[in-house]
């Protein structure tokens, strides 16, 4: 996961990098905001969706279940793209 797709932050953004493309199809950056670019480091450290949970809370001032289910609809958007795989988060 870390290796071939890397987080970037350009332009005022942030940006997930696909850094292992090959031949014709193109698979675009995908842009994050700041929670999502935070997810992203915490799993990349191999933290547990409860961990990056309690981090978002003290961050962002979520409360926790908020925080544990922003996790979960990232993750699984990140797995429905192909960046996870479904074990992963």
């Amino acid at each position: 996961m870390k290796d071939r797709f890397q987080l970037r932050y350009a332009a005022g953004r942030y940006w997930l990098l696909d850094m292992k493309q090959e031949g014709l199809a193109f698979r675009r950056p995908v842009c994050l905001n700041e929670p999502g670019a935070l997810i992203w480091r915490k799993l990349c450290e191999g933290r547990t969706r409860e961990e990056i949970a309690d981090e978002l809370c003290g961050r962002f001032g979520l409360e926790r279940q908020e925080a544990l289910e922003d996790c979960g609809l990232f993750i699984g958007q990140l797995q429905k793209q192909g960046i996870l795989a479904e074990e992963e988060g």
